[in-house]
């Protein structure tokens, strides 16, 4: 048992739980895993341009009257272990139980490696905003062409992008227009409208 307590389970659906070190609060917690979730998971019908990497599923430990389970998983991660609040956790398959190489290993945990930390970002990181400019030509789909107005003095906006964005609805597209049009019409030079995402 010793030895299992080292290096894991060896079942092929390992499950796991991340927490910041010093961490107490549960709310922080559960944050972080379902961001891990959400940037290694995929649904029926998403349309998405991202390669993800790994796919995991998610769920989260109950509190159940005869059993202590949930109050020693919380200790074991340093959470505040007083209420019945439930531990949300991240599930893996293992498809083979023996690693095909030492690389293959390697690559598996850089990719956990930057999920991890881009989840803790998503959740530590103070909010910061990112604005498109565009020409306000809007398609028979709804979509539009932005361009990335970058700030070379800001180093988290150091980069270039063209985004394709796509109103959710007719009356949204609508709306834009007709404040792209006013705006044309009263300015002595054309002014592309703003976008701003927070991110």
């Amino acid at each position: 048992m010793e030895y299992l307590t080292e290096i894991g389970p060896d079942t092929l659906v390992p499950c796991f739980t991340v927490n910041l070190k010093g961490n107490k609060s549960i709310d922080v917690c559960n944050s972080i895993n379902m961001a891990i979730f959400q940037d290694l998971s995929h649904s029926d019908g998403e349309k998405t341009v991202r390669r993800i990497p790994m796919l995991v599923t998610s769920s989260s430990m109950l509190h159940h009257k005869h059993s202590t389970a949930l109050k020693s998983f919380k200790k074991r991660l340093g959470l505040d272990h007083k209420d019945d609040s439930p531990v949300k956790f991240v599930i893996t398959t293992c498809m083979d139980p023996w690693g095909t190489s030492v690389d293959f290993l390697n690559h598996l945990a850089g990719i956990m490696r930057n999920s991890v930390l881009c989840a803790i970002g998503t959740v530590k990181d103070p909010k910061s905003y990112h604005d498109f400019v565009t020409t306000g030509v809007v398609n028979s789909e709804n979509e539009l062409i932005a361009c990335y107005a970058g700030n070379f003095q800001d180093t988290s906006k150091q980069y270039g992008t063209l985004a394709k964005l796509k109103f959710n609805s007719e009356s949204q597209a609508k709306d834009y227009t007709t404040k792209q049009d006013a705006l044309m019409r009263t300015s002595t030079e054309s002014q592309p409208i703003v976008f701003r995402k927070p991110g």
